[in-house]
């Protein structure tokens, strides 16, 4: 009876305090105190001085379309005559969000470039639904601020008549009322619409297959007046910088999709495919990054420029093996044109271009948690057996993902027009992304601390198991003590790793942990209507390494987890590889399986033509997707200790690139730790 009461009161203490922050959020307090946490937050105090405009609030006005179109009206429009391309973002202007759908998924910019606004409002007006009444009150006022912007432009060039503005007036003038048919008003059309969705707080805006959707449009202009272009574009995209950033700066989602496997089987790439790679290797920074899709007949010259891209350091471009991802798509349920018109979200996970709601980092499955809390039982000690200790890690496993799915089904998402509008599905559904009219509406979640797990489970199976080295009373001194004492133990458990070694005992346990995952979401479907799918990768190893105390793989209390796919000792890329490939991606795993590994500078340099035919191998074998970090120790040590002659030096991070310099110390020595590792290979 006392406990049936107990659970009464948490079930009205849980729903009076929904009620509370269902009415509290709708308040102008409420609204108030998030300008205030914005304007306090890393991203706003990175502007520039340049950068800062005067501070106001865009506040909610009886719909979400109501209140879009009064931040139109506010936003301070600022040109920049010397500039090819005009971006600006009014960064004091805070638009009020209550459930921000943040979706990390790329706009398919296709629709504003093959039509003006004005054949846009006259489809939208032929019809009767209430999405396309949204679609047609976001144009219009859409095309009101562009009329606003080009009297703006009619008054700068009264003070400073320019070439660039006499362009870029008459670029605004045709959105509205004809297609792009220049290259250059196509790139200018995508900044001013990416603008617009940064203005709202989006964050993590991805740009999409660009060679594809910008292949056919005429451009009158040499090869090098062309890379000059790009590289315009990418200066005016790499602008705000700062604020652009997530958590980390360099995290700032812009990424470009490039080429990729058609349904007739060919490869898709075209001259802006080479450009847009061979410029980012010129313009050597960050930011915007681009992930290039890659499969068996991509043709030789293009994977050897990206090879010499990726040979700088710049950590671009990220290699997606449409071999393998567009299958596990089409597994999980794709059809084949939305699976081989994949494009992935601000990192690494896969979804249908134009078609998703993008939210595919939504948690975290915590396999390192999952070895800690076995560990913690009273009845640890007690196991007999490694199939014991492995059934129970399982059993943790499969109890995770509950919390898991119950958190995934109790999220809200406020209604969001502009994306609906860029996003199919929605107006022949009638309803916004938010409330599930997007044509795939799935949730996507991820894993961290596999690799920590597994060692450490093997380490157990052997020293204690079959070579009676240790005892398990003695492992669990060493974890609660974080081996103070215990030094020479925990030399010879880091010593040994398991995870990314090419043996079939190992490669079946990822298969059956990750099945399991597999088994427990296959017959759920989220709150929208759509799937669930997870991956292997996650950006979470640092910060949920915080939590977790000592494990037998001989990583300290509190220290990061196990990078993506990838071994705490050096290993032959070969073997990594060979991991990799054969693992199982099918049956919802899809949601980004990054296999991430050091290469030094000189191997790559003075072994190129391998290093080409090892790529061409590791596609066909299979891997889903890689990064490589291309830099030395030594490089990194000496960066650390006089940053100021390494401001240019760029690194990898999650599924981003970065200035070394930019990151907190725990990610520089993490890097280090990692460069000196597989330098031991």
């Amino acid at each position: 009876m006392k406990k049936q009461l107990i659970m009464l009161i948490k079930k009205i203490y849980h729903f009076l305090k929904k009620i509370f922050h269902t009415c509290y959020v709708k308040t102008k307090f409420y609204e108030k105190n998030s300008q205030k946490s914005f304007y306090e937050s890393p991203k706003y105090k990175r502007l520039d001085i340049s950068e800062i405009t005067e501070k106001r609030i865009c506040y909610r006005d009886k719909t979400p379309i109501k209140q879009f179109q009064k931040l139109l009206t506010m936003i301070n429009i600022k040109l920049d005559s010397k500039n090819r391309f005009q971006h600006w973002i009014d960064t004091g202007l805070y638009f009020s969000k209550r459930y921000p759908l943040n979706g990390e998924c790329p706009p398919d910019y296709s629709l504003i470039i093959n039509y003006s606004i004005d054949e846009l409002l006259v489809t939208y007006s032929a019809c009767n639904n209430s999405v396309c009444k949204n679609n047609y009150e976001v144009l219009c006022a859409v095309k009101s601020y562009i009329c606003r912007i080009i009297s703006k432009i009619d008054i700068e060039m009264e003070k400073n008549p320019s070439g660039f503005l006499i362009k870029t007036k008459s670029y605004f003038e045709r959105m509205i009322d004809s297609k792009a048919t220049l290259l250059e008003e196509a790139l200018q059309r995508i900044i001013f619409w990416s603008s617009i969705f940064w203005q709202m707080g989006h964050s993590l805006i991805g740009l999409g297959r660009l060679d594809k959707l910008l292949g056919a449009l005429d451009n009158p202009y040499s090869k090098d007046e062309t890379k000059s272009m790009i590289i315009d574009f990418y200066k005016t995209m790499h602008q705000y910088y700062g604020l652009k950033s997530n958590d980390l700066l360099g995290d700032t989602g812009q990424l470009i999709v490039l080429g990729g496997k058609e349904l007739d089987g060919n490869y898709f790439c075209n001259y802006l495919t080479y450009l847009f790679i061979e410029c980012l290797k010129d313009f050597g920074s960050p930011d915007p990054k681009i992930l290039l899709r890659v499969s068996n007949n991509i043709p030789e010259d293009l994977l050897e420029i990206a090879v010499d891209c990726i040979s700088t350091g710049n950590g671009s471009p990220l290699l997606s093996n449409d071999e393998s991802v567009i299958s596990a798509l089409i597994d999980f349920g794709y059809t084949e044109d939305d699976a081989y018109n994949y494009v992935t979200s601000a990192c690494w996970e896969p979804f249908a271009y134009g078609k998703s709601i993008g939210n595919h980092n939504l948690a975290h499955v915590n396999v390192a948690k999952c070895f800690t809390d076995l560990v913690s039982d009273n009845d640890f000690e007690n196991i007999k057996s490694f199939d014991e200790l492995e059934s129970l890690f399982k059993k943790n496993i499969k109890k995770s993902i509950k919390p898991i799915i119950k958190t995934l089904e109790n999220l809200k998402w406020e209604k969001n027009p502009l994306m609906s509008l860029f996003t199919k599905g929605c107006l022949e559904n009638n309803k916004d992304i938010s409330e599930g009219g997007a044509t795939h509406s799935d949730y996507g979640f991820l894993m961290v601390g596999l690799a920590n797990a597994m060692d450490s489970l093997f380490n157990i199976k052997r020293f204690v198991f079959d070579q009676n080295r240790y005892s398990l009373v003695t492992i669990k001194k060493c974890l609660s003590c974080n081996f103070r004492g215990y030094e020479d133990i925990r030399n010879t458990l880091y010593n040994e790793s398991y995870y990314g070694h090419d043996k079939e005992e190992y490669i079946n346990f990822v298969n059956d942990i990750t099945t399991i995952i597999s088994n427990e979401i296959k017959e759920k479907k989220n709150p929208l209507g759509g799937k669930y799918c997870f991956g292997l990768s996650s950006f979470g190893y640092m910060n949920y390494g915080k939590s977790i105390p000592a494990m037998a793989d001989g990583r300290l209390c509190f220290e990061p987890l196990s990078v993506h796919i990838s071994c705490k000792q050096g290993l032959a890329y070969t073997e990594l590889v060979n991991f990799a490939c054969k693992l199982d991606y099918r049956n919802f795993k899809h949601n980004g399986n990054l296999l991430d590994y050091m290469v030094s500078p000189d191997f790559i340099r003075n072994n190129k033509d391998k290093f080409l035919l090892f790529l061409r191998l590791s596609i066909k074998n299979g891997f889903f997707q890689m990064q490589m970090n291309v830099v030395s120790s030594e490089i990194l040590i000496k960066a650390k200790k006089e940053p100021k002659l390494f401001p240019n030096l760029i690194v990898r991070v999650w599924g981003f690139s970065a200035y070394f310099n930019d990151l907190p110390e725990e990610y520089k020595d993490l890097l280090i730790k990692r460069t000196l590792e597989s330098e031991r290979t």
